[in-house]
């Protein structure tokens, strides 16, 4: 089960802390005493590579370690804070115009798509009715 596929992924989150933290008390004699909410927005953004047993051995992990004190983010692992990595785009130093880039970005989906707006919209990670608001925002049309 990928968490990344969910978009509820911070209700899994929340509730498998919650229950964790239930069955550690016992299991480990541990406690957590809370997440902080920085922390939890962390957890809410990652995108987990792995599956569920990636977030139980995370909670194992920290219950452990953090027995009785509250979870902050300096606490999470190291992949949870290095996002930058992935980052494909470098803002040039001069700036950018964030509307013409977006335009520019929708105009090349729409012509890869040969106009399909369904396509174009996957390609941009966007729903096809943001996709049609941003089409017209622009005043762009489709092929």
């Amino acid at each position: 089960m990928k968490l990344q596929h969910f978009d509820c992924c911070w209700f899994i989150i929340n509730n498998y802390i919650l229950y964790h933290k239930i069955q550690s008390s016992s299991k480990f004699n541990k406690d957590i005493k809370k997440i902080s909410t920085y922390a939890l927005d962390i957890l809410r953004e990652y995108c987990f590579p792995g599956n569920v047993r990636e977030l139980r051995n995370l909670c194992e992990r920290l219950t452990i370690l953090l027995s009785g004190r509250t979870i902050e983010p300096e606490n999470l692992p190291h992949e949870f804070h290095s996002r930058d990595e992935t980052t494909m785009f470098s803002l040039p130093d001069v700036g950018i115009s964030l509307e013409t880039l977006e335009a520019d970005l929708i105009h090349q989906a729409l012509q890869r798509t040969n106009g399909n707006r369904s396509q174009s919209a996957r390609l941009l990670g966007i729903s096809r009715d943001t996709l049609m608001y941003r089409i017209q925002k622009h005043g762009l049309v489709a092929h």
